[in-house]
């Protein structure tokens, strides 16, 4: 009874579940074989591996000129390769507080440990997707536009088409086209 009792208790702690909703994407572990448990000197043995497709995110490294123009909280539109027709909204969650440095690629291959001039200087920034479809998948490539400033109800017009003078700016107009659109 002893021997029963102790392997109904050890197969009721062979059940697994996650502290979050997703999707398994890959498994660590094949059945039969041994893992650890968490422990003070052991992190256990990863299991399955679960994303959040609700809460997907794009890491990159900004420049440290256009990171400090960023805020938390800044609308970004994303492009991801795969998907190019899909427009996709995020907003900036996470911008390091510290940079990391990167050296320039050196015609002879060669990097030096102190900084110079060819070092650039980037910042580690987290963008949160609003609303993922269920095509965007993790580790597909992206480009982000940072939305720095943004207005309604303003007339965009090409550089090319203001004219300067001495009693201002003006706009040069065509007459026939102007004619036309009445």
């Amino acid at each position: 009874r002893s021997a029963l009792a102790d392997g109904q208790r050890n197969l009721g702690e062979t059940e697994l579940r996650s502290p979050i909703d997703g999707l398994v994407t890959k498994k660590d572990i094949r059945v039969g074989e041994l893992v650890t448990s968490i422990s003070g000197f052991s992190s256990g043995s990863p299991i399955v591996r679960i994303e959040d497709r609700q809460s997907m995110k794009v890491q990159l490294d900004v420049n440290e000129i256009d990171a400090a123009r960023m805020e938390i909280g800044m609308p970004v539109d994303v492009t991801v390769d795969a998907l190019p027709d899909t427009p996709l909204h995020g907003v900036v969650s996470k911008i390091a507080p510290s940079s990391i440095a990167v050296e320039s690629a050196d015609v002879s291959g060669s990097t030096s440990a102190t900084a110079t001039a060819d070092t650039v200087v980037k910042y580690k920034v987290e963008v949160r997707l609003t609303a993922p479809p269920t095509t965007v998948r993790s580790g597909m490539s992206s480009k982000c536009s940072f939305i720095l400033a943004q207005r309604s109800k303003v007339l965009n017009i090409p550089t090319e088409y203001v004219g300067h003078a001495d009693k201002g700016d003006f706009v040069m107009v065509n007459s026939l086209t102007a004619l036309k659109g009445k």
